[in-house]
């Protein structure tokens, strides 16, 4: 059976697949300037929280999966760097 783009459903589906591809090729490109050998702590810093902020702009009520999931890939890359950042945790599990 043809997928029928013109339901609703496809539309919603389609609109998901377009956020998340965004996601994707944003922490991508988030990754690649941490890699930077030239990038300061400062500047790390700044840039975590910014993709932090456009992130949860797009999805909110997720900061648990960008915590879980973002953040630290975002950390691991600096570690590897020798970059160790000491961030507080943004969000209360209680």
């Amino acid at each position: 059976m043809p997928w029928d783009t013109n339901t609703e459903d496809a539309r919603l589906i389609e609109r998901e697949d377009r956020q998340l591809r965004w996601l994707r090729h944003y922490s991508d490109a988030v990754l690649r300037r941490l890699c930077n050998p030239n990038l300061e702590a400062a500047e790390a810093l700044e840039m975590i929280e910014e993709a932090r902020c456009r992130i949860l702009r797009r999805f909110p009520d997720q900061e648990g999966a960008f915590e879980n999931l973002y953040r630290r890939r975002f950390v691991r890359v600096l570690a590897r760097r020798g970059i160790i950042l000491n961030l507080p945790n943004t969000i209360d599990y209680q």
